[in-house]
């Protein structure tokens, strides 16, 4: 059978769907959720729907189904997703275009196009999972500091006495960097009203002590442009390059599709209030103020 065979309508619409049962579609689903995981363990990439038909189709034929409707796969690997793991699959809207720098954004946290998008995103839907990640990161930060002696990183020093393994400390600071060094750069970004030239934004990292002269940056052993082109991957940010006939080149960023969804415009207003020590009754309008900073970052909808 084609792909498009396999997201023919074949599926009842009204039917109930137990999702701790052995029906061939939830078997299918339960393929491609198994394919969904290992994906975002692996490389926590965007997932192309054209990937993700691919895998219902071989699923399909081991099980000699039918043609299940995509939408209703869709739907059921979200019930899944969220029973069992507490996982969303988010479906994400066209990448922005590099030629349009003053397009609009649309709000990829609105999930409005669902099944019919051509990207998805696996996002964490556990109701503490901030506070595990905060405390989590609180507790990576502390092993690290451990490991800073008189300015300098100790953690590779093999002859050091440690409860952990080389490679298990080593995997933990690079995290944290990783972590930090992300949120640094996407908040730059966002408060340039989410577009910032590159020249601009090496400028703001130096000032936080990020090397920029093609120095390997410490622990996560990446120069800075290695950096930017990690997290331009990874859909963290959006690199726009403008051409001119008068002037030089000009390299711009913007926030991507990925952090609208991860980092909220209410995750952002929370980080603000942590670092501000401002309660919602010492700046109620926050949030506001925040959007007149950050451009279109999360499209029209928050403006």
């Amino acid at each position: 059978m084609s792909d498009s065979e396999y997201t023919r309508a074949t599926f009842s619409e009204t039917d109930s769907v137990d999702i701790y049962g052995t029906s061939k579609i939830v078997v299918v689903a339960r393929a491609a959720i198994r394919f969904l995981l290992s994906q975002t363990e692996a490389s926590n990439n965007v997932i192309t729907r054209q990937r993700l038909q691919t895998v219902i189709k071989e699923a399909s034929k081991r099980e000699n189904s039918p043609a299940f409707q995509f939408k209703k796969l869709y739907e059921i690997i979200n019930m899944i997703l969220m029973d069992v793991y507490r996982y969303h699959l988010h479906a994400l809207p066209p990448k922005l275009n590099p030629q349009k720098v003053n397009a609009n954004p649309t709000n990829a946290n609105k999930d409005k196009s669902g099944f019919r998008a051509d990207h998805f995103i696996l996002i964490k839907k556990l109701p503490h999972a901030q506070s595990f990640d905060e405390f989590k990161l609180l507790q990576n930060i502390s092993m690290y500091d451990e490991k800073i002696v008189n300015e300098e990183y100790i953690g590779d020093d093999m002859s050091l006495p440690s409860n952990n393994t080389l490679e298990n400390q080593l995997s933990v600071d690079q995290d944290t960097v990783m972590q930090g060094l992300l949120g640094v750069t996407l908040t730059i970004i966002l408060f340039s009203k989410n577009n910032i030239l590159h020249e601009e934004l090496m400028l703001k990292l130096k000032s936080f002590g990020v090397p920029i002269d093609g120095t390997r940056i410490p622990i996560i052993d990446l120069t800075i442009e290695e950096f930017i082109k990690t997290i331009e991957k990874g859909e963290y940010i959006v690199k726009i390059e403008e051409k001119s006939d008068l002037e030089a080149d000009s390299i711009l960023y913007r926030i991507g599709r990925r952090t609208q969804v991860e980092f909220t415009l209410e995750n952002l207003t929370g980080m603000i209030r942590e670092i501000t020590g401002l309660d919602e009754k010492q700046a109620p309008t926050l949030m506001e103020d925040i959007q007149l900073s950050i451009g279109d970052a999360y499209g029209k909808e928050n403006q």
